[in-house]
């Protein structure tokens, strides 16, 4: 996630502001932007603009994209997407328990098990196989990507944070 510089706080070595990891949220009005740090100078720029406006999103990482997403708090968004579409690549890929042949298309939910054998039929089956590639390398992840008409990624930045809640599915056992 990104990082930030504190000039309310200095390093007592070397006099330098202290870098602070905003995992949620928006940083502080005296945070600035690192040097070269083009995504959190846009960061920065976002909310200052847009601080006291009622319909401002939690934080810059947008669960229904995947990725920081600075979008207008006056842009209207859809209330529903669409489910992911896949269409296979190969001579057969499985799309959930099924087996489907070369070009066929299939609507799924869930985590595809082959992602690297799908292309993406519209913008939901993109942007999740955008974010398993990014985040899902060798590792399971938990839940769907399209839940209740909505698609729904969680923060990989709060995966390891004890301000993260504890994910309860069925059949599995609570920390």
């Amino acid at each position: 996630m990104p990082v930030f510089l504190d000039p309310t706080r200095r390093q007592p070595v070397f006099g330098t502001p202290v870098e602070v990891v905003i995992d949620t949220g928006w940083p502080e009005p005296h945070h600035v932007a690192r040097d070269r740090d083009e995504t959190g100078r846009k960061i920065v720029e976002f909310i200052s603009r847009w601080r006291g406006h009622p319909n401002l999103q939690e934080s810059p990482f947008d669960p229904r994209t995947g990725m920081i997403n600075l979008v207008d708090p006056t842009e209207v968004r859809p209330e529903l997407d669409e489910v992911p579409r896949y269409r296979v690549k190969s001579a057969a890929a499985f799309i959930g328990c099924n087996l489907f042949l070369s070009g066929q298309v299939a609507s799924f939910a869930g985590w595809p098990v082959e992602p690297f054998n799908l292309t993406a039929e519209n913008e939901s089956a993109r942007l999740v196989l955008d974010y398993q590639s990014r985040f899902g390398t060798n590792r399971k992840l938990s839940g769907q990507p399209h839940q209740s008409g909505r698609l729904f990624f969680h923060n990989p930045a709060l995966e390891n944070s004890p301000v993260s809640p504890v994910m309860r599915w069925a059949g599995g056992n609570a920390a």
